[in-house]
């Protein structure tokens, strides 16, 4: 399954969707900024919640637009190889912390553990079944129960 997820771009195209990727973050957490009103609840401009996060999203903004520019002065015919397998693997688990919050630590965790056995290619359906069941179940009992490390709790 690893090898079918490779695939080959130009380099202007995908310099051109990174750039639309990173302007998305940086126009949304702008906004975030200040519709929250984080900016407003401090005394300073830079002591107030908001002052890090701005630096970070215009940064973002002016890298997409640098980005953008730079992809349409030159053209390249160079190829890029992408391999959708691990960014594939980064979503799922970006996923799993969101989930994480609203199916509680033990139901996210079998299912990432399901999805990224099987996207790595397990076939034995006995050790993906033990492995995603038992394995979040001792997590639990050990740092939930044992060491009192507070875990994102649905049923129990």
């Amino acid at each position: 399954m690893k090898e079918s997820l490779i695939r080959s771009y130009k380099l202007t195209l995908l310099e051109k969707v990174l750039a639309a990727v990173l302007l998305l973050p940086g126009i949304g957490m702008l906004c975030m900024i200040h519709s929250s009103g984080w900016l407003s609840s401090g005394k300073s401009v830079i002591n107030n919640p908001g002052f890090l996060p701005q630096i970070v999203a215009i940064g973002l903004i002016v890298m997409s637009a640098v980005l953008f520019v730079s992809s349409l002065q030159r053209d390249r015919d160079e190829l890029v190889t992408v391999n959708w397998f691990g960014i594939l693997i980064v979503v799922v688990w970006v996923l799993y912390a969101v989930l994480c919050s609203y199916a509680g630590f033990i139901l996210s965790s079998m299912l990432v553990l399901f999805v990224t056995l099987l996207l790595f290619g397990a076939k034995n359906k006995r050790a993906i079944l033990l492995t995603g069941i038992l394995a979040p179940i001792l997590l639990y009992l050990v740092l939930g129960v044992l060491l009192g490390v507070k875990l994102p709790t649905l049923f129990l």
